[in-house]
């Protein structure tokens, strides 16, 4: 299987579950980012394992040709990688700044673009767009 492939329905599947999952469970999802963000240790924890996948994910598709979706996948990757730099340099500061951005009054609206754009990546590894 094509690794662009593969990533393509891994980000799709994961952003999907994630989206659909804070459309459903909202309390909970804003009571876990509360949390999350104030402890150090789950910061660190996260920033280690988002580090070493980013890293991974920047070795083996690092790819900046051959359509839009080979594209979005090497964005993700980097994103990746620099998600898991700024939980180590800056463990609270950074999370709860995005927490705020997100679990505001927009929540919703970001809950449904995380689902659409994971449904999008799961059809496009599946070869149904």
């Amino acid at each position: 299987m094509d690794l662009t492939i593969l990533l393509l329905k891994m980000f799709g599947f994961y952003m999907f579950v994630v989206g659909l999952s804070m459309l459903l469970n909202k309390e909970s999802w804003k009571a876990f980012v509360g949390e999350f963000h104030k402890n150090k240790h789950f910061s660190f924890l996260a920033g280690v394992i988002t580090l070493t996948l980013g890293m991974l994910l920047v070795n083996y598709h690092n790819i900046w040709s051959g359509g839009f979706d080979v594209i979005i996948v090497t964005i993700f990757a980097w994103a990746t990688f620099l998600k898991g730099i700024m939980y180590l340099l800056f463990p609270n500061k950074f999370f709860a700044d995005m927490a705020k951005k997100f679990m505001g009054s927009r929540y919703t609206t970001w809950a449904a673009i995380v689902l659409l754009f994971g449904a999008y990546l799961l059809l496009s590894g599946f070869s149904i767009i």
